[in-house]
C-alpha cells in the first residue's frame, strides 16, 4: 500500500515545505498519483485493497475525502478507468452513512467520480459482485 501512503502523505500537505524549493513533479497531484497510474499500468495495482484503505483512511480521519477524491478524478481522468472504479466499490461501501447517520461533507463529489469511472470503462451495466473480505460486495460489469 505504499500507492496509498504516497496519496495521503502528498495530499495531505506532508510535503509543504519540500515542495516549495523543489519543482513540480510530472503529475500535479505528485508521486501518489504517478505510483497508482504506474502500477494500473502494468496490471499490478491492488485496487480492492486501495479501495479499501482510503476508505478507512477517510474515516479514521488520516486523509480528506476531498483530496482523495481529487486523485482519484486525476487517475480516473488519466486512463485507470477500471481500476479506480474497482477501489471506489470498495471505499464507498465504507463511507456510505448508515440509518440516521450525517453524510460526510464531500462525499458527493467522491460518488461522482465512482459513477464516472465505470461509464469511462465502458460499462453497460452494473450488478453487485460477489463478496471480498468481510463480507463486502463491489459492483462489476455485467456480462451480456
Amino acid at each position: 500500500m505504499e500507492a496509498v501512503t504516497a496519496l495521503a502523505h502528498r495530499r495531505t500537505g506532508g510535503d509543504r515545505e519540500r515542495d516549495r524549493h523543489e519543482p513540480s513533479h510530472t503529475c500535479p497531484a505528485g508521486p501518489g498519483v504517478d505510483a497508482i497510474l504506474m502500477l494500473a499500468a502494468y496490471g499490478e495495482l491492488p485496487a480492492a485493497d486501495l479501495g479499501r484503505a482510503v476508505g478507512h483512511m477517510v474515516r479514521g480521519e488520516q486523509v480528506e475525502l476531498n483530496r482523495i477524491t481529487g486523485v482519484l478524478d486525476e487517475v480516473t481522468a488519466a486512463g485507470a478507468h477500471a481500476d479506480v472504479w474497482t477501489a471506489l466499490a470498495q471505499a464507498v461501501l465504507l463511507l456510505l452513512p448508515g440509518p440516521g447517520v450525517k453524510t460526510r461533507p464531500r462525499l458527493g463529489d467522491l460518488l461522482k467520480v465512482a459513477v464516472r469511472a465505470p461509464v469511462l470503462a465502458g460499462a453497460r451495466d452494473c450488478r453487485p459482485g460477489a463478496g471480498g473480505a468481510g463480507g463486502t460486495q463491489g459492483l462489476e460489469p455485467a456480462h451480456p
